[in-house]
């Protein structure tokens, strides 16, 4: 397999992919370039992204990272229903980034079920997440005093605002840090913009925390939690089947616990600050997940083989049938602004 990369520029130069890449990042695609198959790695959110890979590749497969958007209404697209049912229909393989995802997937759109699909989270191992250069500088001295870091932004899904009041209130004398936006202030509180942060000032954020909170009650993944973990940080995080899938894979499960309600979130974290955080054994235990990046590379190339091997070709004819038909309605709106032209043609059909 040769792969190549079809981002636009300013990707392209984030991640560093023309160097560690040279010679099969695209930008854009000729008019007649065509590659055996193709993977999305965000999920889409238009019929014009999904058509664009249905005519660049032969096999389609789409990365599914969560439902959030379909399924909360104060975020939602109105066409995202369309294009989602669409993708549900025609696409010929599925990557989703945990078991959680998928099946809430399968639950809105049951016509994904019949492709062929694999779970391929991202990866298990905390130490994958920062450079070991990363680890090094944001593990300085600490030069402020100890603070508890909580992790989210200002949808309301993620949570903030259920937990920072209750927070400040029951610790008083505790610092907190939130990484994200919600409303009010408080004096043992310190706000900072989730989103446009360099990476080396998160890393600091979660090193020199005491620990992290993270109470989104709606997520694909939950990247912060490895985050955090890749520092020795036990991590509260709000419970649902998502968190206890994630515990299935993490070693000791202690140092992921999760709480379902303000109360005892509050007697969770008072129970971890009084038993004391031992960050040097947990960076140690934590790192005994398997599952890396590697293995989730893996899993999708195998996905991408089965469906190469496979050689049926009916879901990429539908599929280029179904963008065919929706051309047409251009087609049929630029002949009704030319309606002289169209009365010519009609005209020569009579006298035949």
């Amino acid at each position: 397999m040769r792969p190549y990369f079809w981002v636009s520029p300013a990707a392209a130069d984030f991640h560093r992919l023309n160097m560690m890449y040279p010679g099969v990042v695209i930008h854009e695609l000729k008019p007649d370039q065509c590659f055996d198959a193709s993977i999305r790695l965000t999920q889409p959110w238009s019929l014009t992204e999904v058509r664009d890979q249905a005519y660049a590749s032969t096999v389609n497969l789409i990365s599914i990272l969560d439902t959030i958007a379909w399924d909360c209404h104060y975020i939602r697209m109105h066409h995202l229903d369309g294009v989602w049912r669409s993708v549900a229909e025609f696409v010929d393989g599925f990557v989703f980034i945990s078991a959680f995802s998928r099946d809430r997937f399968f639950a809105r759109f049951p016509q994904a079920a019949h492709a062929d699909h694999v779970v391929a989270p991202c990866s298990m191992v905390p130490a994958e997440y920062w450079s070991a250069h990363e680890r090094v500088q944001a593990q300085g001295v600490r030069d402020e005093k100890p603070y508890v870091l909580v992790v989210g932004n200002r949808y309301y899904h993620k949570g903030l605002t259920e937990v920072v009041g209750p927070l400040s209130s029951a610790f008083p004398e505790l610092q907190f840090k939130v990484l994200g936006e919600f409303n009010g202030q408080l004096q043992n509180v310190q706000q900072i913009a989730s989103g446009n942060q360099i990476s080396k000032d998160v890393a600091r954020l979660f090193a020199e925390s005491l620990c992290v909170v993270f109470p989104s009650f709606y997520e694909g993944f939950g990247l912060p939690i490895f985050e955090a973990l890749a520092f020795g940080k036990p991590v509260l995080a709000r419970d649902s089947e998502l968190n206890q899938e994630l515990q299935r894979y993490i070693r000791p499960v202690d140092v992921l616990r999760t709480f379902s309600s303000n109360k005892e979130l509050v007697r969770r974290l008072k129970v971890l600050l009084q038993g004391g955080i031992m960050e040097h054994s947990m960076v140690k235990a934590s790192t005994r997940a398997s599952y890396g990046w590697q293995d989730s590379a893996r899993d999708i190339l195998d996905l991408i083989e089965r469906l190469l091997k496979a050689e049926n070709l009916d879901r990429c004819r539908k599929r280029l049938e179904f963008f065919y038909r929706l051309e047409m309605f251009d087609v049929e709106r630029t002949r009704q602004e030319i309606l002289p032209q169209n009365m010519v043609s009609f005209e020569a059909e009579k006298e035949e």
